[in-house]
């Protein structure tokens, strides 16, 4: 008894026609309707292959954090009622929960530093080969080619893996600091730059990067 008067509310509510669809998809072997009641989702689709009529009526959209890989992600859970009614029935009658993501919409942050990215991509290789490059030098092996070169105080670097679909230019620059270091001040080179990545295989991360480089002394070994 309760199974046919849900049967008949759900039909009536999705043919109705100020009802607003989501979608409605006909073949020769299925028929779905989906629409959207407020805060309620319902869903009617029939086998006509099968003697099959599976009915949904959830309620969507609400606020449902989701820990995966040991970390938190925003999303929204759906919870509700799916009968399957027929001989052939493919899944079970009962409550269903259903959880997706949330994808944030871009930041303004976000699109400055990925049109940022785009640019030392596009200009880093050309300033390499460029006539106003000096001490241009060329590593291959195996696995990667590196290429850097000075273009005045800026240091370039360009990166590209075989192995993996990973590519990576750099842009720095040198500057010398002092550095107090066992009661003695040292001439240190700080090392400032940003790194752009491309490719799904991260080898190298993306970002600015700091290194601090400590003055070689020259020492002389004497023998007796």
């Amino acid at each position: 008894m309760l199974t046919c008067l849900f049967i008949r509310l759900i039909l009536r509510l999705v043919s109705r026609p100020w009802m607003p669809r989501i979608s409605a998809f006909h073949s020769a072997s299925t028929e779905s309707y989906s629409a959207r009641l407020g805060p309620f989702h319902l869903h009617v689709m029939q086998l006509r292959s099968l003697e099959c009529l599976k009915l949904y009526l959830g309620l969507r959209g609400l606020p449902w954090p989701n820990r995966s890989h040991n970390l938190w992600r925003f999303g929204r859970q759906e919870v509700g009622f799916h009968l399957c009614h027929g001989t052939d029935c493919l899944e079970q009658t009962g409550l269903h929960a259903y959880w997706y993501p949330v994808w944030a919409s871009p930041t303004l942050p976000r699109l400055v530093a990925d049109g940022f990215d785009l640019l030392l991509l596009s200009y880093v290789p050309r300033w390499l080969y460029s006539r106003w490059a000096r001490d241009h030098k060329e590593q291959t092996s195996a696995w990667e080619e590196s290429v850097s070169a000075w273009l005045g105080p800026f240091y370039l670097e360009s990166n590209d893996v075989f192995v993996l679909d990973h590519s990576d230019v750099y842009l720095g620059i040198c500057l010398p600091l002092p550095w107090r270091e066992n009661g003695r001040w040292l001439r240190h080179t700080l090392q400032l730059g940003y790194r752009a990545c491309r490719g799904e295989e991260q080898v190298r991360q993306a970002g600015f990067e700091k290194n601090w480089q400590r003055p070689f002394f020259s020492i002389t070994t004497i023998r007796n």
